[in-house]
């Protein structure tokens, strides 16, 4: 994959999370989330979604917190095993 694949495919992902974690009082939407369960499939790693999700202001709201927790949770469980081996 080359350099300007892998960065988009990171942009990408930096927005789904950014879009999946919004303070809108509704449940992320399942495409955002899908799209960081996919890249952990696609690319064997979770380090960039951990990365990211560390420099977002989930902890300043509620309600993102809650989302965040909701996502992480999903990633967890549907996304490729090294995801946990990652969070740690």
């Amino acid at each position: 994959m080359s350099y300007v694949a892998a960065d988009k495919a990171e942009s990408e992902l930096a927005a789904s999370i950014k879009k999946a974690t919004s303070i809108d009082e509704t449940a992320p939407k399942q495409k955002h989330v899908r799209k960081c369960i996919v890249y952990t499939w696609d690319h064997r790693t979770s380090g960039v979604i951990w990365s990211i999700l560390k420099v977002q202001p989930i902890l300043s709201d509620e309600v993102q917190t809650f989302k965040a927790l909701i996502m992480v949770h999903k990633i967890i469980k549907d996304g490729h095993p090294i995801v946990i081996k990652d969070a740690c």
